[in-house]
């Protein structure tokens, strides 16, 4: 049984970079876009170029239900989910004080719930295989901080 990668925001940047290696790499990968489905397929197709096999699965790293439903078309799929590689993640669009608490629950959501919904939702394929890896990305503004309040 070859291996499977879940890499969500894989519609571009990163994700698209990192779906494509692990495909290079000869891992299936389940591609996640929240909104783009255009640049989710596009990505699809450089995976199968890639000659792995690609599915697409639309849904938000902010939602509970969405993460299992990503994790569970993966698996249903492919199996089971060898690697978790959370790349999607949202930054604050107000300045700190002025961020409300639904715009600080959502990036709180994407960011961090995301992770963690997702992870328990492949985690037991990998300990049943004695094999498994989660990756979450984080950027540049958690090592260096992002200036939010201008003094």
């Amino acid at each position: 049984m070859s291996r499977t990668a879940l890499v969500t925001g894989a519609g571009q940047n990163i994700g698209r970079a990192v779906a494509v290696a692990l495909a290079a790499d000869g891992y299936n990968v389940v591609v996640n876009g929240l909104s783009n489905r255009d640049a989710a397929d596009e990505t699809a197709r450089l995976v199968e170029d890639a000659g792995a096999k690609a599915l697409v699965v639309m849904g938000d790293c902010g939602s509970a239900d969405d993460c299992r439903a990503m994790a569970g078309a993966g698996i249903d799929a492919f199996g089971r989910i060898d690697v978790l590689v959370h790349n999607a993640a949202i930054r604050p669009s107000s300045p700190f004080l002025e961020i409300d608490e639904a715009e600080w629950d959502r990036v709180m959501n994407v960011n961090l719930m995301g992770s963690f919904w997702l992870a328990r939702a492949c985690l037991p394929g990998m300990i049943e295989a004695g094999w498994g890896r989660v990756i979450l990305f984080a950027g540049m503004n958690a090592i260096h901080g992002l200036s939010l309040i201008h003094i």
